[in-house]
């Protein structure tokens, strides 16, 4: 925890600088990590295949998603639903909107937060 306090208390501009991210950690790696690794600029996290899901598990997402609107009480409208359905179903192109929607429905949930709409 010690670390995470200290770099998060570090100026924005050892974070990233010229858009270059993790200035910090890529200057402690040099010598350690080959430099074609350390000054790589096409890195991505990690990646999950939720179009794919989608498609493959639509009771699963639309479950999840009509659960995650009766938690959001309100804040999470049918057309979240009907976003959902259009895409597992081809008509419209994938967005990540409904899964973020299914991950607040379910850090509701998980965190047993009333959203004090009704």
């Amino acid at each position: 925890y010690r670390l995470v306090e200290f770099v998060l208390g570090l100026p924005a501009d050892f974070k990233i600088a010229d858009g270059v991210t993790k200035r910090v950690l890529r200057e402690a790696m040099r010598g350690i990590l080959p430099e074609p690794i350390r000054t790589r600029m096409d890195k991505l996290g990690f990646v999950t295949p939720e179009e794919v899901w989608l498609r493959e598990q639509r009771e699963v997402f639309r479950q999840k998603m009509q659960q995650a609107m009766e938690r959001a009480d309100g804040i999470l409208t049918p057309a979240a639903l009907a976003m959902l359905d259009a895409m597992a179903e081809g008509k419209r192109p994938f967005h990540f909107a409904p899964w973020r929607a299914i991950c607040f429905g379910e850090w509701l949930g998980c965190f047993q937060v009333q959203t004090g709409r009704s």
